[in-house]
């Protein structure tokens, strides 16, 4: 039983034991914690002073700018009074700042300073170069120092300064001499004596120069003329602008304006290019149709030509030897009505062209007036007489007329063409219609190609019958193709206004207080045909051709 108790005791020294090593334990951490509570209180301490400390810094921050805002925005409003009051543009464009650069800072004097950026947003300039002026195109370099100074806002007394920058060669030892002699006061006496010395004459009457402008070359050179005139005329309306240029144009591309009726001077500059390209290119065509020739075989005599045929060539006493037998020109077959030569025979039938006549060629003696030996001087325009190359080679283009007429009860075809200056005649059509020729020969007529013919002579004050209208006429002898008589700009000219219709093939005018209509003849038509279909005709197919010679 002791030792039964003993143990027990022992056991209970044990669980004392461990319980008083356990609270041991709790006290050490309990300590710990302590230590701790008390490391955390610290720094929540240290933490407020640095809120607080923060806080009073923000403080005087906060006033800090706030005072600086206000110092700023006095300021802003006395630069804004300086600005009104005292200041100006810079003298020339200045330097665009960087992007991110304060502009107050980059540029103190800059107007772009003066705005907040919220206000008016930072805009590039562009670099605007004046080309130096050397004497030439003085108009042009006062047009463009003008706007520059204009553009930049350059006060009058700031100019004359400037503008030395811009001048070189004699123009500056001008300015210089200027400069010297003080004769520099303001810019608008600069002006006026730049453009006496290096400029056209102010004196002369540019208007009288505009309206007496005319097209006597390229329609460029005419363009640049008009446009350097008009720029000196001040005060014309639009329309009396219009009006100057398509007076001064050529004849020919004139009327072409008239019917297309331009509503200002740009459209009738673009329509005046339309047509005079259509007139170039139809006399570029022509010209390579008329002058145009293939390049002649150099003879071969060695060459022999296989299965020549022998050409029969019939005197006039064996044709009618064979006519009283009644035997075929051709065979020794007899000759009856659908009779056909065997072999067939090739015929050949050479004529001489009566409307291939030399130009130099003059007109027979029975022609020439006794009485007069040249055509008077006086009768023809100033100008030299020309001719369309299509009214001289008989070629169709639609801005012609092709009327019936007649000539002292004769029968003729007029062609009118505005593209010739004078009036015409076929050289050998001039003894049929029993009209006086006045031989000269120093008249020379132009043709549209540039190439010269000369003219045989004239015959003045010719009736000419156009409908029930009778016109006076003076027509030149050239030797023409595919009508009789070419009426040009010296017989229009006499009608004044003349409506054209090149559709329906009529023109309209007034003469002798009424109005007028003549109606153009119908253009031919030609009607295509296979070649064997051709070759089949001329095989099969039986002609008759008579020639019949009157007497006049």
């Amino acid at each position: 039983m002791t030792d039964g108790m003993m143990t027990r005791a022992k056991a209970v020294d044990e669980q004392l034991s461990a319980i008083a090593d356990q609270l041991a334990r709790h006290d050490a951490v309990f300590t710990k914690i302590d230590s701790l509570c008390a490391t955390v209180q610290q720094h929540s301490d240290s933490f407020d002073l640095l809120r607080k400390s923060h806080a009073e810094s923000f403080d005087i921050l906060r006033s800090s700018l706030a005072a600086q805002q206000s110092v700023m925005a006095e300021m802003m409003m006395k630069l804004q009074q300086l600005d009104k009051a005292t200041t100006h543009p810079p003298l020339l464009p200045l330097p665009t700042p960087k992007q991110g650069t304060n502009l107050l800072q980059a540029s103190p004097l800059s107007p772009l300073s003066l705005h907040s950026s919220s206000s008016m947003p930072s805009t590039r300039l562009p670099t605007i170069d004046v080309p130096l002026f050397t004497g030439e195109n003085v108009l042009g370099w006062l047009f463009q120092m003008n706007h520059f100074f204009s553009f930049h806002q350059i006060p009058d007394d700031h100019r004359l300064p400037i503008a030395a920058f811009y001048m070189s060669g004699s123009a500056l030892q001008w300015f210089q001499w200027l400069h010297t002699t003080d004769q520099l006061h303001h810019w608008d006496d600069f002006v006026r004596k730049l453009e006496l010395r290096f400029g056209p004459s102010s004196f002369a009457n540019h208007e009288a120069a505009l309206f007496k402008l005319k097209q006597t070359s390229s329609l460029t050179a005419y363009l640049q003329e008009f446009e350097s005139l008009s720029t000196r005329v001040v005060g014309l309306s639009q329309q009396s602008l219009l009006n100057c240029f398509l007076s001064g144009l050529r004849e020919d591309v004139q009327r072409e304006l008239y019917i297309l009726k331009p509503a200002s001077i740009h459209d009738a500059v673009g329509m005046s290019k339309l047509v005079e390209d259509k007139f170039q290119a139809s006399r570029s065509a022509a010209s390579r149709a008329l002058f145009h020739r293939p390049p002649a075989l150099a003879p071969n005599p060695s060459a022999q030509r296989p299965n020549s045929l022998p050409i029969k060539r019939l005197t006039p006493t064996e044709m009618a030897a064979r006519r009283e037998k009644g035997l075929c020109f051709n065979c020794d077959a007899k000759f009856t009505p659908g009779h056909r030569c065997n072999p067939a025979q090739f015929l050949c039938l050479l004529m001489e062209p009566e409307d291939l006549v030399s130009p130099t060629e003059e007109p027979p003696p029975e022609l020439q007036a006794p009485s007069l030996d040249l055509v008077p001087e006086g009768y023809l325009d100033a100008e030299t007489p020309s001719i369309s190359l299509h009214a001289l080679t008989g070629q169709v283009v639609p801005s012609t007329l092709k009327i019936a007429g007649t000539i002292n009860g004769k029968d003729i075809i007029v062609l009118i063409d505005g593209g010739s200056t004078n009036n015409f005649v076929q050289t050998k059509l001039a003894n049929h219609l029993g009209l006086t020729v006045q031989p000269s020969n120093h008249l020379r007529v132009t043709v549209g190609n540039g190439d010269a013919v000369t003219c045989g002579g004239a015959c003045l004050a010719v009736p000419l019958k156009l409908g029930d209208e009778t016109f006076v006429v003076d027509l030149l002898l050239l030797p023409i193709y595919g009508a009789d008589v070419v009426l040009g700009v010296q017989w229009m000219r006499q009608l004044g206004p003349i409506l054209f219709d090149y559709g329906e093939l009529w023109m309209e005018f007034n003469h002798l207080g009424h109005q007028v209509r003549l109606k153009g003849l119908d253009r031919v038509q030609y009607d295509s045909t296979r070649p064997a279909s051709l070759r089949q005709s001329q095989s099969d197919s039986a002609q008759l051709y008579q020639l019949t010679v009157e007497p006049v």
